[in-house]
């Protein structure tokens, strides 16, 4: 049997790869609920994949966070000793009694261990769209057995969101209930959680940096000394970002000032970052539209204003230069 390397996409298959996107784009940031039978077979059926031959008993968690919970109460002494005693419970009730013998004081590292060891369902969705697009619009020959198993898997991201498989149990997590992404489809949102689970867990995102509650509920604690002193540097520009840079001024050096083409002052400021890292430049300028003060965040090469404001210009792909940036009227 000859193979043959595909070079370029058909014009169909082009207008295919898009909409195949979408489709597992949206499988992966689902809110709708849960479809559990189908997962609950397919988990089953990919254990038997592997000749795992026990029943496992299958529970389900509000979220990721309480699928830990769960775990973790699974394998403390009290509860071992309850199911021993009743071996026929149903698994409704069974959950119930996790809840009620969890330990509230959870080792975190035991948590990241087993944080490590999840199925992450719906967030499989990148690499199943790949090989469920090269099968099914490109006629790509799969394994028999790889292309079953790649549907089973298929199944679990449409169906559950994170799981967990071990030799007697199966924890599966339920969907989220909110999910907001910016412009950039980053996780994003400045008046709440970019991902919130019924059970009330939460995940804080400011264009796509997960970041702590505080940083998006309590800007007001964002302050220059504060985002100095933080150590990591994506948090840091994260916190500036989520301010804006006029929260910077008061502890900015000025570099340069002038007037604009219609005598509106200007001033460019560099404020200096921890040692190694670019400092943030950027630029005050007032709208003549909407008489409002904005800071334009540029280079770090730019040293007037002039060459600052072009800069935020783009023409034939590059940043503009003073002479190249004339305009006639400000809007």
């Amino acid at each position: 049997m000859t193979s043959r390397k595909i070079e370029k996409l058909t014009p169909e298959q082009e207008a295919e790869l898009p909409k195949f996107r979408d489709l597992w784009f949206r499988y992966g940031i689902s809110t709708e609920r849960a479809d559990r039978p189908t997962a609950e077979k397919a988990i089953l059926a990919l254990r038997a994949e592997i000749n795992i031959k026990t029943t496992p008993t299958l529970l389900w968690g509000r979220s990721p966070l309480e699928c830990l919970h769960i775990i973790h109460s699974i394998s403390q002494p009290a509860y071992g000793a309850w199911l021993k005693a009743n071996p026929d419970i149903d698994t409704t009730n069974l959950q119930d009694r996790i809840h009620e013998v969890l330990d509230t004081k959870i080792n975190t590292e035991d948590l990241r261990k087993h944080l490590s060891q999840a199925f992450v369902g719906q967030h499989e969705a990148p690499w199943l769209a790949l090989y469920l697009f090269c099968r099914d619009k490109l006629s790509v020959k799969y394994d028999p057995q790889r292309s079953r198993q790649l549907d089973l898997w298929a199944d679990i991201a449409r169906s559950s969101c994170w799981w967990w498989c071990y030799e007697n149990y199966v924890i599966v997590s339920e969907k989220p209930v909110e999910v907001h992404m910016n412009e950039q489809e980053r996780l994003h949102c400045e008046t709440g959680p970019s991902v919130r689970f019924s059970d009330g867990y939460e995940i804080f995102n400011f264009r796509g940096v997960s970041v702590p509650r505080w940083i998006i509920m309590e800007p007001e604690k964002i302050t220059a000394e504060a985002i100095l002193k933080e150590t990591n540097a994506t948090l840091r520009w994260a916190m500036a970002e989520r301010v804006g840079r006029g929260v910077l001024v008061g502890a900015s050096t000025v570099l340069h000032k002038d007037k604009d083409e219609q005598g509106n002052s200007r001033t460019l400021y560099k404020f200096n970052m921890p040692p190694g890292e670019d400092a943030v430049v950027f630029v005050e300028v007032l709208c003549p539209t909407t008489s409002k003060t904005y800071h334009l965040r540029v280079d770090p090469s730019m040293d007037t204003c002039a060459k600052a404001v072009a800069s935020t210009f783009i023409w034939e792909g590059k940043p503009m230069t003073p002479d190249q940036w004339q305009p006639i009227e400000h809007t």
